[in-house]
């Protein structure tokens, strides 16, 4: 039995095209899964990316009131308090020397080491009031009538605005942790 040549030829054709669409339907599929897997790819990189700014963020926020405004704020509370307590009673140059000047030189020593943790772009000019006070205070622990007219003069006393902005610093950074705690909380959900 003989086969028609024109047979031969139609099933060489049909299955020719047949193969091509296979080919060509195979790299459509291969480039498609190729650029959907660049997508995904593309997007956990973002999304990781995402998680790292965000815990960056939360480490730095949390530096800022662990190295700078917490310990500020306790000492300045502690001062504040010890200070209306013995101020004017028999110990109250014990108090000064020993507490206040010490705890006034820790700030000072925050601020100049840890400045990149105030919150804002511009330091306050009552920090460096605060700095030039515990440093004047400090040169003064040595003189025998504790505190002398000259360094009222000399407009060295304590900055009220200093413990006012360290307050709005303080409550401005811990909402920002705040805000990020709960960001994160609903991000993880």
């Amino acid at each position: 039995m003989m086969v028609d040549p024109n047979t031969i030829t139609g099933l060489l054709i049909t299955q020719s095209v047949l193969l091509i669409v296979a080919i060509v339907g195979g790299f459509f599929k291969l480039n498609y899964d190729r650029k959907l897997l660049q997508s995904q790819t593309a997007a956990k990189i973002k999304e990781i990316e995402h998680n790292i700014i965000k815990q960056t963020e939360l480490e730095f926020i949390e530096e800022q009131l662990s190295a700078f405004y917490g310990p500020i704020q306790m000492l300045l509370r502690t001062n504040e308090s010890l200070f209306k307590k013995s101020f004017d009673t028999d110990v109250w140059e014990s108090v000064r020397k020993n507490i206040l000047l010490p705890n006034n030189n820790k700030i000072a020593e925050i601020i100049v080491n840890k400045i990149h943790l105030l919150e804002g772009n511009e330091i306050p000019p009552s920090f460096i009031r605060f700095i030039e006070h515990a440093y004047l205070w400090d040169a003064y622990k040595d003189v025998e009538s504790g505190f002398s007219q000259a360094y009222f003069k000399k407009n060295a006393t304590f900055p009220r605005k200093f413990a006012s902005d360290i307050d709005i610093g303080f409550k401005v950074v811990r909402q920002k942790y705040h805000n990020a705690i709960n960001s994160n909380q609903r991000n993880s959900i």
